[in-house]
């Protein structure tokens, strides 16, 4: 698996791999949380699409930790 880093002018690295992992695992939730919560906000006063959009809120944020768990596993940073 290729390496993520930018480098700064001195040829540092700026951001490593978990780092960049982590910004990614947050933006992922973001993105989740922004669209699902409009699903479950237009599917209120009906029981079964807003069962139904809290479900797929649910599963998704599922999904991306499980993500972020394996990512983090491959470059050697084990999560919480």
């Amino acid at each position: 698996m290729p390496s993520i880093r930018a480098q700064d002018s001195g040829g540092e690295d700026v951001m490593d791999d978990q780092t960049a992992i982590d910004e990614a695992y947050q933006e992922s939730i973001r993105d989740i949380y922004s669209t699902l919560l409009t699903e479950i906000q237009m599917a209120k006063g009906d029981a079964q699409l807003e069962a139904a959009a809290k479900a797929r809120f649910a599963s998704g944020i599922t999904f991306a930790r499980r993500v972020h768990a394996m990512a983090s596993e491959l470059v050697g940073k084990p999560t919480p």
